[in-house]
């Protein structure tokens, strides 16, 4: 028997499936699924940026060497392998460029998208590219310490819900044999489901988010998967149409020719990472970034519809 499940966490969805058998008990799957949700708490006070009594945003006010949490240590150490996997180009230290262009809440905080587009302020980038490196934080697992430098504010939202993804299907889903879990669309996948295809990706109409534009079929019986694009976060500030990816070296969203960009990896945290990157980079760079990226596949989708996808996996366009 499949049990499904959904609540609202991270500014979006969690949902999920595990196969709990012929022998379970409805108070178990209840608890798996407050436990879930506590756990998607915790980490909120971890690594929000739109909470202001969160682990980070109380980082980020400070400089020098302090003390930090098992969890926040192991994200920042993830963050900074990424940053140089991927020659610099997933970078958390672009909050203040988020701040610039009008991303300053979380999309759910904001009465409407017109609180953006009537913002009269003018963007000023020089904070931005001022800021410390991000290869300049130090990190000492040893005495869970990291030096932060003057006047560096870190932003993990291109990281964090990839990492908890991975981490509850780690910890407290480890024990089913076919499960999957999704934060927002960064899913682990685990098995399969009762018709044997959890292989199955469904791959979103980057023009109308509403519809399936594409089916891949991939021969994996564990993965992660990521979906980035600039269709759903974005906005209107002083006659600028804005989305949230940014180009760490202008400080400004990404010019790039691709609407969406779907990686599936090892685990979600690098799906997540590379699919940014992707998208960062524009259809030539990324498809040779990701084919020399060791367990990458990937699907991309350009500004004409032009799919661009890896070999290894089995393509086909949704009927409507």
């Amino acid at each position: 028997m499949y049990h499904v499940f959904s609540f609202d966490a991270f500014d979006g969805t969690i949902s999920g499936t595990v196969d709990v058998g012929d022998n379970f008990a409805n108070t178990n799957l209840t608890n798996l699924e407050n436990l879930l949700q506590e756990e998607a708490k915790k980490f909120e006070k971890v690594c929000s940026r739109f909470d202001p009594e969160s682990e980070l945003n109380k980082l980020n006010k400070n400089f020098g060497y302090c003390s930090i949490s098992d969890t926040l240590l192991e994200l920042l150490t993830l963050a900074k392998e990424a940053y140089t996997n991927t020659n610099e180009i997933f970078d958390p230290t672009i909050i203040k460029a988020l701040e610039n262009i009008g991303y300053n809440k979380s999309f759910s905080q904001m009465q409407s998208i017109s609180e953006i587009i009537n913002e009269k302020n003018s963007i000023n980038l020089s904070d931005y590219k001022s800021r410390p490196k991000f290869s300049e934080l130090i990190i000492d697992k040893d005495n869970s310490q990291i030096y932060l430098p003057p006047n560096m504010q870190i932003d993990l939202g291109g990281i964090a819900k990839g990492f908890w993804v991975d981490k509850m299907m780690k910890t407290i889903l480890v024990s089913y044999k076919s499960a999957w879990l999704s934060a927002g669309g960064d899913i682990y996948i685990r098995g399969s489901n009762e018709t044997n295809n959890f292989g199955k990706i469904l791959i979103q109409d980057p023009t109308n988010l509403a519809k399936n534009l594409l089916s891949c079929i991939i021969d994996l019986e564990e993965f992660g998967v990521a979906t980035s694009g600039i269709a759903k976060r974005q906005g209107r500030r002083n006659g600028k149409d804005w989305h949230h990816i940014i180009n760490p070296q202008t400080g400004l969203s990404a010019k790039t020719d691709l609407l969406s960009a779907t990686v599936l990896a090892k685990n979600t945290t690098e799906a997540d990472v590379y699919a940014k990157t992707a998208i960062i980079l524009g259809s030539q760079q990324a498809e040779r970034f990701l084919r020399e990226t060791v367990g990458c596949e990937y699907i991309l989708i350009n500004k004409e519809k032009k799919v661009f996808h890896s070999e290894n996996l089995t393509m086909a366009y949704v009927k409507d």
